[in-house]
Parts: C-alpha cells; structure tokens; sequence
C-alpha cells in the first residue's frame, strides 16, 4: 500500500468548500484511486460504493479545468503530477515509473520552468550542508578535542586540568564512556571537575566528603566494625608467630 500527499489547503479553497458533499469525496475518491501520472480510470460503481453516494460525469462541470478527458473512461486530474513528485527527473527510479506512464497515456504536462529545478538543487545542497554536521537523528556528531581544547575549556570553569592526560586516558578506551561512545567532552571535562570536587576541599586537603570518609560514615550508621587495616593485620600475625608452642 503506498501513500501520498495530501493538500490540507483544500478547505480553505472555495472552489472546494462549494462543491456537493458527494463530489468533495469523489474528489479525494479520484486523488487516491488514480495512478502516478495522475490518470483516473473511470468507475462509477466503485467510487458510489465507497462514497455512499450517487456520483456521476455532471462531475466534470464541478471539477472543470482541473480535469481533463484522455481515451474515453480514462480522466487526467492535470496537476496531480505537479503536486506529488515536482520536477520529474530520468536519474529517479520513481520518476522514471511516472514518465512511463505519461507516456503510456500519451499525456502532455507542463513541467516546471529550469530555474525552479536549480532551486530545488540549492534547496538540497544546504539541507546536505547542514546534515553533514549531524548524525543519526540529528544528534551532533562527535569531534575528538585537541589538549588545548581541553585545557582551554576547563580553565573557562576554573578547573585546572591537563588536556594532555585527558585526551590519552579517553583515546585509551577509543573515546567511550563504559561501552557507550562519548557524546560530548565537555560534559565529561564537567564531571571530572565535580569528582574532583568531592574529593578535595578547596585548600587542596581531603574532603570530608570524600569517598573513604563517605564509605566511613555509612559503615558507623550501620553499627559495622572498620575492618582491620592492612598493618594491623601483619601485627596481628607476628604476634601470633612470638606466641610458645607447647611441647
């Protein structure tokens, strides 16, 4: 099932808005039954079943210049083509289909002036120009900084970073956050201020805030011992060695 344009200024359109309620759906009955040149094959009975009206040719004094009679039971809708696919070009495989069939209905269309096809082409050049700065779903593409950057950027808030190392441990894991591919660096620039942050108080001693002194306090609010540190352990276990046997 294919589908098509639509013109939702038809409302707005007096020539419409006055046609009988039967002939507004024989209309859009014909715009949606026609083939891609536009070329209607004549059929009472179908569009009366599906319209719920009686329809007959007294269309024609409704649709005027808007139609046009090819072979007998055929009607052309004349700016249908116009309307769907613009300028028709041979490189398109779907506008080939269409010229196929304007030439199978020996059909004569006005095709747009060449200036408006350079138009289109200017149209799409800048649509290329600013997709090439995109990827997928328009999302920013990512750009590897330079150190500079880096250093530049986190100097403007007050982070004393070396973009050098930054660069190198990112490149290490090939630019990715985890398994994901890093999206903006600046963000991640941010986040190794906040860590930062934590750790340190601003005289450059260890925060209270710091991980162990978070871990610390989550321990004693749970009632937990702190576990034996590592000098404690090997004291515990020379004394263990100076302790007699008995013989």
């Amino acid at each position: 099932m294919f589908k098509r344009f639509t013109d939702c200024e038809k409302w707005d359109d007096p020539w419409y808005r006055n046609l009988p309620p039967p002939y507004k759906l024989l209309w859009q009955f014909m715009c949606d039954r026609c083939d891609n040149a536009g070329v209607w094959k004549v059929d009472f009975d179908a569009a009366q079943f599906f319209i719920g009206a009686p329809v007959h040719e007294e269309a024609l004094k409704y649709f005027k210049d808007r139609v046009h009679i090819l072979d007998p039971g055929y009607w052309l809708i004349t700016k249908f083509v116009d309307f769907q696919f613009g300028a028709l070009s041979g490189e398109s495989p779907l506008h080939r289909s269409v010229l196929s069939l304007i030439e199978k209905h020996r059909v004569s269309l006005p095709y747009p002036k060449p200036s408006a096809r350079v138009q289109v082409k200017e149209k799409v050049k800048v649509i290329d120009k600013v997709n090439t700065k995109k990827g997928v779903w328009g999302k920013q593409k990512f750009s590897v900084p330079t150190p500079e950057e880096v250093s530049s950027y986190a100097e403007s808030i007050s982070f004393k970073l070396d973009g050098g190392k930054f660069c190198d441990y990112y490149a290490s894991k090939g630019w990715k956050i985890g398994n994901s591919p890093m999206r903006d660096w600046k963000a991640a620039v941010r986040t190794w201020k906040g860590k930062q942050e934590e750790t340190y108080a601003p005289d450059g001693s260890q925060s209270r805030t710091s991980g162990i002194a978070i871990l610390r306090a989550k321990r004693q609010a749970a009632g937990l011992r702190e576990p034996p540190s590592q000098g404690q352990i090997l004291a515990g276990i020379r004394n263990l060695q100076d302790v007699p046997t008995e013989s």
